[in-house]
């Protein structure tokens, strides 16, 4: 009986051995980056389906991964999956700056889109909060809260808006219309 035990221990040690080989060659753990970077590329051949289930396997490994989060989101919204894609803008850390910009950004527009005026404008605000002289959010709010009859609000973000280096009048000038990429004269025109 003690050689028979000492062979089926052998025996079940070695299977042990030969299970934890094949989990390491076969089920290697692929980095969160790379399986964000094969997200992206599911996601550009329009396979929506994986690019979720990659995001989510790189949000298990790493819970806070805010591209992940940001690509989890935009892919929900694309499926129209609105509160969802809500809550994983929501959990984009704010210390991850462009991200979080973005995230703040698709959640104003989502919500605006909903009807919710006053969670929009909120999120507009947290894109101020982190770009203080983005015109678009300068845009946004003074939109919002012009239709919400709030007009004298929205008169620093008209003047915001107004004075960005791109709507300056040099910016205006009538240019010479041109005719086979050759420059016209005053005079002919």
């Amino acid at each position: 009986m003690g050689k028979r035990r000492q062979f089926y221990l052998i025996l079940t040690g070695g299977a042990l051995l030969a299970a934890a080989a094949w989990a390491l060659v076969f089920h290697q753990r692929i980095p969160p980056e790379q399986l964000l970077s094969q997200a992206r590329l599911a996601a550009a051949d329009q396979d929506l389906a994986t690019a979720k289930a990659l995001c989510r396997r790189a949000l298990s490994q790493r819970p806070g991964f805010a591209p992940a989060l940001l690509l989890a989101g935009q892919l929900a919204a694309a499926e129209k999956h609105w509160p969802e894609a809500l809550e994983l803008y929501s959990r984009i850390p704010p210390n991850a700056r462009r991200e979080s910009l973005a995230g703040h950004r698709a959640a104003g527009e989502i919500l605006f889109q909903l009807g919710r005026a006053t969670e929009a404008e909120s999120e507009n605000r947290d894109v101020l909060a982190i770009a203080p002289h983005d015109t678009d959010a300068h845009t946004r709010l003074a939109y919002l809260l012009t239709l919400e009859g709030r007009r004298w609000e929205s008169l620093p973000h008209l003047f915001e808006f107004r004075f960005h280096k791109s709507w300056l009048p040099q910016n205006f000038r009538r240019q010479p219309q041109r005719r086979n990429n050759t420059r016209v004269n005053r005079r002919d025109a």
